[in-house]
């Protein structure tokens, strides 16, 4: 079973909020994100500044400042080969979003595809074969698709961000399924207001390309995509580029 660490180094939220977020995204990931995508649920744990860390964990980490211009999150790989993500909570407070919902994301698209080297084949009804990558919460990116999750514990629920499901990919999938867990995608492969993607058209022969939706309510979809430039280092950079060009994570 996966052990994903949760940590704190920000200094404007405290150790008390991030362990309430992590056992927010224990309960939504049991409860709803595994059983959708089918996968075993991990055991999400929060860990104090100093707190030794499982070698063989996964790690999520809040930060303050972004450290990649115009990005709020991101995920990558350890040095040591395993799946990490980061989330800057200032950067997030700065822009008007949510901090857990951008770490959510995080969360997500680590669970759904952790070493960001899956693509999704869809053949289109016209005979054209599209690719895109796995990325679970792109498309539903922006704050006003989240969820609230209720510890119970009478204080204020968590906000956990939305993400597709695997019938988001799928052209002909029944109408019956939900295409995200919030129910806000009306149809497959569509993009809300905030989101995007990058797609291969086959025979095209002009490689990727990135697919924006309309803006968002905030400004995360231009500061993550940087207008409509690629942010360098960014998940769409990595899909982008062979694997011996990736950068590590400098922790372990």
């Amino acid at each position: 079973m996966t052990t994903i660490a949760i940590t704190n180094i920000s200094t404007i939220v405290t150790d008390p909020d991030v362990q309430r977020f992590a056992a927010a995204c224990q309960v939504s990931a049991a409860r709803d994100f595994c059983p959708i995508w089918n996968i075993a649920s991990p055991t999400i744990i929060f860990y104090a500044k100093g707190s030794k860390i499982p070698g063989n964990a996964w790690q999520l980490v809040i930060a303050d400042d972004s450290d990649q211009l115009g990005a709020l999150g991101y995920h990558e790989l350890t040095a040591k080969g395993f799946p990490i993500g980061y989330a800057f909570a200032k950067t997030d407070i700065a822009d008007g979003s949510q901090w857990t919902v951008t770490a959510s994301h995080e969360l997500w698209e680590q669970l759904g595809d952790p070493w960001i080297n899956t693509v999704v084949e869809i053949d289109h009804r016209d005979g054209t074969t599209e690719f895109r990558p796995l990325e679970v919460s792109d498309a539903v990116e922006d704050d006003q698709y989240a969820y609230l999750v209720d510890l119970h514990d009478g204080k204020a629920s968590v906000l956990i961000s939305d993400f597709v499901a695997p019938a988001y990919f799928q052209i002909n999938a029944p109408k019956k399924f939900a295409y995200d867990m919030t129910e806000h995608v009306a149809e497959p492969l569509q993009l809300l207001p905030g989101g995007y993607t990058l797609s291969l058209i086959a025979s095209s022969g002009e490689g990727w390309k990135q697919v924006t939706a309309q803006k968002a309510t905030s400004r995360r979809n231009e500061m993550v995509l940087g207008g409509k430039a690629i942010v360098p280092g960014s998940r769409r950079h990595r899909r982008m580029m062979p694997d011996s060009q990736w950068r590590l994570s400098e922790r372990e």
